[in-house]
């Protein structure tokens, strides 16, 4: 059991980053493995001060919201291009097409390009099925219950620490 302010915040921290990576669905594992938690500060009692984060990749979000369609054309690294063929190469996807001399397989970098081409006009599938909604992956983990119950279980050990501070001052 968490016996300071520190561990509590960690604890309830690394929960909401374990419920998000239990949700996200695994090719290379980059995105899951990016989602990291940090709690900074220090202290103890009333002089305590503590920061917590879970961070992850610039685009974890398109897991809650979708990715909807470009608005700006400013090139990223790698491009969604590019991200799409190591995501096509990483699931072994193979596509045909068919041409005037019959089918023939299409290159990971002509798949990747397809693809591309329709998220930037009309967003990827996940954001035209939910028009404007959400999954709750990212959501869900962060729900104001479960924040209020953390706050409640902080504010209770902060308060135990603060009292036996003054209790320890009083005794000396």
């Amino acid at each position: 059991m968490a016996e300071n302010i520190r561990d509590i915040m960690t604890q309830f921290l690394d929960r909401i980053a374990e419920e998000i990576r239990a949700g996200i669905p695994t090719v290379t594992g980059k995105t899951r493995d990016s989602i990291v938690v940090n709690v900074e500060g220090g202290g103890e009692g009333i002089f305590a001060h503590y920061k917590g984060t879970v961070e992850a990749i610039h685009y974890i979000y398109t897991f809650e919201y979708g990715r909807g369609p470009t608005k700006d054309r400013t090139p990223h690294q790698p491009t969604l291009r590019e991200a799409i063929e190591a995501w096509i190469l990483a699931k072994g996807f193979r596509w045909t097409k068919r041409t005037a001399k019959g089918v023939k397989e299409m290159t990971p970098k002509q798949m990747s390009w397809a693809i591309a081409i329709k998220i930037h006009n009309e967003g990827n599938a996940l954001y035209r099925k939910l028009k404007g909604g959400q999954t709750g992956l990212i959501t869900n983990p962060t729900d104001p219950a479960k924040v209020d119950a953390f706050m409640k279980i902080l504010l209770d050990k902060a308060g135990r620490i603060m009292l036996n501070s003054v209790v320890k001052e009083m005794a000396i």
